[in-house]
């Protein structure tokens, strides 16, 4: 059994977003040159190197595949032992599932689904078998951060 994912979490941005972002990264760099201040023109330069790397690893497209030995993202398998559990994020607007969320002993992974709901409720029908559906999960403060600024 195969579902579609994004490669994390995927979020839909308006393109005012990217502008004022543009807008504000361009503002930094040019006043960083103009004080002669070359360093910090690279340390932005830098951040905004790897804001767009997450951003391209983000938007890929992958499978998560229930193997007899567990789950396998892309090329890497999960033994079933590392998990604790999953749960599904709704869309409350669309109420739609927007995302799953794989607990491992020692971190947490959210995917973006990305395959139709017909193959996702017998992905989650199959999933259930081998790994417990959880009510919720504990985010830490940084974490919540990071979702309410869709980074």
């Amino acid at each position: 059994m195969e579902l579609k994912i994004y490669n994390g979490e995927h979020f839909e941005r308006s393109q005012w977003r990217y502008l004022i972002f543009l807008i504000v990264i361009g503002a930094v760099i040019l006043g960083s040159i103009m004080m002669n201040n070359i360093f910090g023109a690279v340390i932005i330069f830098a951040f905004v190197g790897g804001y767009i790397f997450l951003l391209t690893k983000t938007n890929e497209e992958t499978s998560l595949k229930i193997e007899k030995s567990g789950l396998k993202k892309g090329d890497t398998v999960h033994t079933r032992n590392n998990f604790k559990g999953f749960l599904l994020e709704y869309n409350t607007k669309a109420q739609v599932i927007k995302n799953i969320v794989l607990l491992h002993t020692n971190k947490i992974e959210i995917f973006t689904i990305k395959d139709g709901t017909e193959n996702l409720e017998k992905f989650i029908e199959e999933l259930n078998k081998h790994l417990p559906i959880l009510e919720s999960y504990e985010q830490s403060w940084f974490d919540k951060l990071i979702r309410r600024l869709q980074f």
